[in-house]
């Protein structure tokens, strides 16, 4: 097989994989919360497990007093400190959606059913003036 060959080969593969993973990602759809409500849901003392998962830098600069600290990448591998119950409420969220939007379709993959993003990100509740907790512990 010449180099060109090869080359458009790759092309096609991936080409190819972006359309499979355009179905896949349009099949799944995960609901989201509003800064408030989850900020009351804190309050409360209600709140559901928070995953927080941009970088150690991102999260130790300031994260949502009570979320766990899991990049978007490894959320699969952290699955045993995640509720048994499949059905218990869990939060994602990153600085603008994208990595939130990974973690929560891993978590759809392991059966999560109640499974939500937050609103306007980590951007939106910085802008918000919500608090935030800095440093490495939830």
């Amino acid at each position: 097989m010449s180099r060109r060959s090869r080359i458009a080969a790759g092309i096609a593969a991936s080409v190819i994989a972006f359309a499979m993973l355009a179905v896949v990602l349009t099949a799944f759809s995960h609901p989201s919360i509003a800064p408030e409500d989850l900020l009351q849901a804190i309050a409360a003392a209600k709140a559901p497990l928070i995953i927080d998962v941009r970088t150690s830098r991102e999260y130790q600069a300031g994260h949502i007093t009570g979320a766990i600290h899991i990049p978007h990448l490894e959320v699969w591998f952290h699955r045993r400190e995640f509720p048994a119950a499949k059905t218990d409420p869990i939060v994602v969220y990153c600085s603008h959606g994208p990595r939130a939007w990974i973690a929560a379709f891993q978590l759809w993959t392991l059966s999560y059913q109640n499974v939500a993003s937050l609103q306007r990100h980590m951007s939106g509740w910085e802008r918000q003036g919500f608090p935030l907790r800095t440093g490495a512990a939830p």
